[in-house]
């Protein structure tokens, strides 16, 4: 039986907890099993259910939502994400109306998707902004190779009007020779003073920044947020002597100048990099990946003073030190690598790569020490690898899918000639039970091999593509 559980998690009961008649919401949805299994049944979440009931008229859309959701927007394919969006706001009820009404014979034979349309219709004068794609997107943005997702971008906030008639005025003209395209496009009027960027872009760029490497995309994460002019001018007047001769490129340049302490990071990458990170094999991208979020200085300060005694002589790489600084932990991850990795995982074949990979995520620790009490006597004798196993847990469900392979890998997919590396690529994203069921009952009568079906499955469309 579905039980609250399934839905929300402790984390969604607390926020929702939080809000006006936070109690009432919750036992509304546990005291109706119906309910509770539709939301299940459809793939809504704990996130989406707090998105459904954050704002008034919130029994009546969960209302909707059991009565018309699997009728009317599934067969469209939205989904729960898309639904709570929608939803959210002021006018749902109508917004919902014209997705029945309209959406499959408007918006979807002009390539949008139920993300673009709850995108579209979040904020103010969504009808318009619906008109306009109705009257407009096909003869003006398409042929420049706008797509939905771009255009849902461009009018999420102020000025829309204004934004889109400058890219059917200039966007052709202007930025297209110059190889910006829609997203580029899209990326760099998301915020303020975006008719400054394009008038930058439209004087300098081909003259100041294309010769330098930078392309369209380079630009557009430039000017994303504050300081836009600042970063610009200190490419314009450093970068060519600075960075570039020690090999970094516009795009290493737009990522370290991406959130806060740019010009700080651009002066420590300038007086240290080519003493401290570059004779130990870093890149201008590795650096660019450390420098990224909170604690960057720290982070390059214990690379500066350990990687070459550390994690160097066990064969780590700058690559692998990146990726495992990025997110939180950072300092008990390089610990753990420090006091555990050559005693524990590398006499199992594991590598830095390997190692960088189960850190990425949540559960890191949980991860390291199943693999430290478990691989070597549940996987490795199945023919389980380090590679293997950091990509079977990098996502969500690792602990079910570690449990599937102990116990019916051989069994399932093991007898039908799957090895751990096609299983491990099967294993990794959302859906991967339907894509065992789907093996188990339909693989002997496809036609296809276990290569085929891996590379299949990888994808998004996998259904779609193997009902083909």
């Amino acid at each position: 039986m579905v039980t609250l559980d399934d839905l929300l998690s402790e984390k969604d009961c607390n926020v929702i907890k939080g809000m006006s008649l936070g109690e009432k919401k919750l036992r509304f949805v546990a005291s109706d099993q119906s309910l509770l299994e539709f939301l299940v049944a459809m793939g809504f979440n704990g996130y989406h259910y707090s998105q459904i009931v954050r704002t008034a008229d919130w029994e009546a859309k969960l209302d909707w939502a059991k009565k018309h959701f699997k009728s009317v927007l599934q067969p469209m394919g939205f989904n729960g994400s898309h639904y709570s969006q929608i939803v959210v706001g002021a006018d749902w009820e109508a917004k919902l109306d014209w997705a029945r009404d309209n959406y499959e014979s408007v918006l979807q034979p002009i390539g949008f998707n139920g993300y673009h349309y709850s995108q579209i219709v979040r904020n103010a004068d969504w009808e318009a902004k619906l008109d306009w794609a109705r009257d407009n997107y096909e003869s003006v943005l398409q042929p420049m190779d706008f797509n939905g997702s771009h255009y849902s971008r461009i009018v999420l906030g102020g000025g829309w009007e204004a934004k889109l008639d400058w890219a059917k005025k200039h966007f052709k003209s202007v930025l297209q020779p110059m190889e910006f395209s829609g997203y580029h496009y899209s990326q760099i009027v998301t915020n303020a003073d975006w008719e400054a960027k394009l008038d930058w872009a439209k004087k300098h760029f081909k003259s100041v920044l294309q010769p330098m490497g930078f392309n369209g995309y380079h630009y557009s994460q430039i000017v994303r947020n504050a300081d836009w002019e600042a970063k610009l001018n200190w490419a314009r007047d450093n970068y060519e002597s600075v960075l570039q001769p020690m090999g970094f490129n516009g795009s290493h340049y737009s990522q370290i100048v991406t959130n806060a302490d740019w010009g700080a990071k651009l002066d420590w990458a300038r007086d240290n990099y080519e003493s401290v990170l570059q004779p130990m094999e870093f890149s201008g991208y590795h650096y660019s990946q450390i420098v990224t979020n909170a604690d960057w200085g720290a982070k390059l300060d214990w690379a500066k003073k350990h990687f070459e005694s550390v994690l160097q002589p066990m064969g780590f790489k700058g690559s692998h030190y990146s990726q495992i600084v990025k997110n939180a932990d950072w300092e008990a991850k390089l610990d753990w690598a420090r006091d555990n990795y050559e005693s524990v995982l590398q006499p199992m074949g594991f590598n830095g790569y390997h190692y960088s990979e189960i850190v990425r995520n949540a559960d890191w620790e949980a991860k390291l020490d199943w693999a430290k009490k478990h691989f070597k006597s549940v996987l490795q004798p199945m023919g389980f690898n380090g590679s293997h196993y950091s990509q079977i847990v990098v996502g969500a469900d690792w602990e079910a899918k570690l449990d599937w392979a102990e116990e019916d890998y051989q069994t399932i997919l093991g007898n039908k000639g799957f090895t751990p590396p096609n299983t491990s690529q099967i294993l990794k994203g959302k859906g991967w039970r339907d894509k065992i069921d789907w093996i188990e009952n339909k693989y002997d009568s496809s036609g296809y091999t276990p290569n085929q079906i891996r590379k299949i499955m990888v994808k998004k469309d996998w259904r779609q593509r193997l009902v083909a």
